[in-house]
């Protein structure tokens, strides 16, 4: 698991680079601050994919249950915009 020779070499000279500027101890410790960051910005991904699921869900329990317009989006834009604008 911590063969990192097998990295494109791109990478190994980035992580080089940071061991010999001294800011990390070895090669684990570069790559042990990357996966957090990686982490962090994949979660809200992960969260978005389940959200879009769930209203997906929605949608499709209200189409089996004949809740649909035969409006097409730009039309219930139009309608709505109109609606705005009359407040």
């Amino acid at each position: 698991m911590n063969d990192l020779s097998k990295l494109p070499r791109d990478l190994q000279g980035y992580i080089d680079v940071k061991i010999q500027s001294g800011e990390f101890a070895g090669a684990l410790d570069v790559v042990a601050t990357a996966l957090p960051e990686m982490r962090e910005r994949e979660e809200p991904y992960e969260e978005d994919i389940e959200a879009l699921r769930r209203e997906i869900d929605l949608g499709i329990a209200d189409d089996d249950a004949g809740c649909y317009s035969d409006l097409t989006v730009m039309q219930i834009a139009e309608q709505t915009r109109r609606k705005m604008e009359g407040r």
